[in-house]
């Protein structure tokens, strides 16, 4: 047999942007931008609905900007940029708060991530997914410094850059265990 499905995916989605410019002076001009980027994607399991996933995703950017007329041939530009980005996926219990006289593992809740997998038989896997829940978050800074010169027909450019870039990723596979029955 074959099974072929198509389960809907309901998703909320929530963006908006912000920019600031301001002229200081004649020399010098600042600006800002920040934007913002949230969504919640919800998806049943592959088997009977019997459990549902959701994953919550923001994305945030905020960038800060100067420029600086040293004299009319020279310019200084500098920048810095944060960027955030974070994802949290994870299922619902299958059997939300199962008395403990059912745990297979004193002390470990049933089925609240696990996975529970039947050999042999028409209803081969229930339980969470093998590798919910997890959560990713990601942060990136960035700093930029460009001083330009024009001289006649001559265009001079330099300048630094400077990154850092850091991952926090909590992903276990099957938490709470997997328990196999052979059939």
């Amino acid at each position: 047999a074959q099974f072929v499905s198509n389960f809907p995916e309901p998703t909320n989605e929530y963006y908006w942007m912000t920019r600031v410019d301001h002229r200081i002076s004649d020399q010098d001009t600042l600006f800002g931008r920040y934007s913002y980027d949230n969504s919640t994607i919800s998806f049943p399991s592959f088997v009977n609905n019997l459990s549902e996933a959701t994953a919550k995703i923001f994305w945030q950017y905020l960038t800060i900007g100067e420029d600086h007329v040293i004299s009319p041939t020279w310019i200084n530009t500098a920048r810095f940029g944060f960027t955030r980005s974070y994802q949290n996926a994870y299922d619902f219990p299958l059997f939300p708060n199962l008395p403990a006289q059912y745990d297979l593992i004193p002390g470990v809740p049933f089925a609240q991530d696990a996975s529970i997998q039947f050999q042999g038989g028409a209803l081969t896997s229930i339980g969470t997914r093998q590798n919910f829940p997890k959560l990713y978050v990601t942060n990136n800074f960035e700093y930029h410094d460009d001083v330009s010169s024009s001289q006649g027909p001559h265009q001079v450019k330099f300048g630094a850059v400077v990154e850092r870039y850091q991952s926090n990723v909590f992903a276990p596979s099957y938490l709470g265990g997997s328990y196999t029955f052979p059939s």
